[in-house]
Parts: C-alpha cells; structure tokens; sequence
C-alpha cells in the first residue's frame, strides 16, 4: 500500500506526490476552519476522482469552531455534488478502525492534512 499526506488545500487534492488513482484509493480530509471556510466549495468537488472519500471532523489546531463549518458540512456537500461513495466517519479512532478493515494491498491512501499521518500505520500494519 501506498500513503501520501497533502498539505495545502483541495485543489492539491491531484497534485500529491503519488498522483496516482489506482482502484481503491482513500482521500481523507481534515483541515482547520478558517481554511474550510474559505475553500468549503471547493472541497465539493476536489475529490470527484478518488474511488472512496472519508471525511472526518475538522482537526481545530486551537481554532475556535465556525458555524456551519464542519465536517459534516463537508460530507454533505460533497455527497450533493454526486460522489457516489463518500462517509463521514467523525473521529480518528472510527477512521483508523475503518482503514485498518478495508484497506488492501495496492490501495493509495491519501490524507490532507497532517492529523491521520502515520497515526494508524502501526494499528494497521499487516506486513
């Protein structure tokens, strides 16, 4: 399997350092609200050639909640603009969980942000 973070924001969404879309690949985001909230739209559609999209909650980094920015809000906008497999997990641990149960060999996982960065390789790892 192969894991790639992207930092920044959804329009690099395509220009990880994989770059590649094998089947199965995994996008996750997770960002802080100020930059949701500024790119909310285009996160709708930046994921649309990933297979799978898990959205989780937004990671704070001592920011204060914005309302309507949220993950959830996330999901729903990228599940209103057509993406046929899209989930919102929340938490890190339902995350983790999930990779650990469904991602398989050749899987391209990548994640925005710095918060999923190797924090469940080691729960996963099959080797």
């Amino acid at each position: 399997m192969t894991t790639d973070t992207i930092h920044g924001d959804p329009r690099d969404a395509g220009r990880g350092k994989g770059r590649a879309r094998p089947p199965g690949g995994l996008r996750v985001p997770a960002h802080r609200y100020t930059r949701t909230k500024h790119l909310l739209e285009e996160f709708f559609t930046a994921f649309n050639q990933a297979d799978r999209v898990i959205i989780m909650d937004i990671y704070a980094a001592g920011e204060q909640p914005i309302p309507g920015v949220s993950g959830k809000a996330v999901y729903e906008g990228i599940r209103k603009y057509g993406h046929k497999d899209v989930a919102y997990l929340g938490g890190r641990d339902e995350i983790v969980k999930h990779l650990c149960e469904t991602l398989r060999e050749g899987d391209l996982l990548l994640t925005l942000g710095r918060v999923m960065s190797g924090s469940w390789e080691k729960r996963c790892w099959r080797g």
